[in-house]
């Protein structure tokens, strides 16, 4: 049986995006050599000179604007962003983690960041169909290039992401869903890589769920489709950690929110929207008693005033 494809891009549609396969190809060679070579000199002694250089290159990336930059941005939030697979060291991690937030913060800065990403996705999905089809070699999730744009968009906090990454919750298609799978890390739907990606962008408020086993992967699912079915209906705000900028998925709204204002709603930050809805009419019934309190005292006072104009 032949696998349903979806939503196929009208001829000459992806020939006219910004990105082509050959583009992204290039790309991610280089992806794959950073991958394999280390991100830091082996000299513990030079780490605080490489994070310098570092941001400075990001600086004048993020001024220069163009693709070229663009490019290069993506490839230091990929070297930069978490691993994968172990950890760093305490060490490492102070270094490099700034880096990883200046180049992130650069490319989100791009006013096309998010129109790149949704793209690129469809090229690379249209690509890995043409290889199903023609009975390719089945990658592994280890050199699926579509699960490193989603590794990389895990690090991009914008409401642009957001938005690409709450509609990829709907997307089925999955290239390989009819080939022997030979690898546990093998490409997989889109919306299980837009959900392991919104888990862990670090969006506040809403509780993680484990995606290890196929039972809690639709948990997940389920929970931010939820989510995002609110936050599109305008019914609902979010904010990223760490960040008191409040967003919808047009983009921040009005001022930030003071420091203490967030602390005090850190108890019900995790609450559900129904309780939160809920709990706007309790806060306001104070002002119903002063107006109840002042509807009677006034009652109270006409009331002597008439008994002492009768005499009474």
């Amino acid at each position: 049986m032949r696998q349903k494809r979806g939503r196929e891009a009208p001829k000459g549609e992806l020939n006219s995006m910004k990105v082509t396969t050959a583009h992204l190809a290039a790309i991610f060679v280089l992806l794959h050599a950073a991958r394999s070579s280390a991100q830091l000199p082996s000299d513990p002694s030079e780490y605080g000179s490489w994070k310098t250089r570092a941001i400075a290159n990001i600086d004048s990336r993020r001024s220069e604007g163009g693709t070229k930059a663009r490019d290069a941005l993506v490839w230091w939030v990929f070297i930069t962003k978490p691993p994968s697979f172990g950890s760093r060291s305490e060490q490492e991690d102070q270094i490099i983690e700034p880096v990883r937030r200046a180049a992130s913060e650069a490319l989100v800065s791009l006013a096309d960041h998010a129109e790149y990403f949704r793209d690129s996705l469809e090229v690379h999905l249209k690509s890995e169909f043409s290889e199903a089809s023609g009975g390719e070699r089945l990658p592994t999730g280890e050199f699926s290039h579509r699960a490193h744009l989603f590794e990389i968009m895990a690090q991009l906090r914008s409401p642009q992401i957001v938005s690409i990454l709450g509609e990829l919750l709907e997307d089925e298609r999955n290239p390989w869903k009819d080939s022997p799978r030979g690898d546990a890390g093998v490409p997989t739907a889109n919306w299980f890589y837009a959900t392991e990606s919104l888990t862990k962008l670090g969006i506040e408020g809403v509780p993680i769920i484990s995606m290890k086993g196929m039972q809690n992967r639709e948990a997940a699912r389920e929970q931010w489709r939820r989510w995002y079915a609110q936050v599109k209906a305008g019914n609902r705000t979010f904010r990223f950690k760490g960040n008191p900028q409040e967003y919808n998925l047009q983009g921040p709204l009005g001022a930030v929110i003071p420091e203490v204002a967030l602390t005090e709603r850190t108890a019900t930050s995790t609450a559900s929207p129904t309780v939160a809805s809920e709990e706007a009419p309790v806060q306001r019934w104070p002002l119903w008693i002063a107006l109840g309190v002042l509807v009677a005292g006034v009652a109270v006072y006409v009331g002597k005033s008439r008994a002492g104009r009768s005499g009474i």
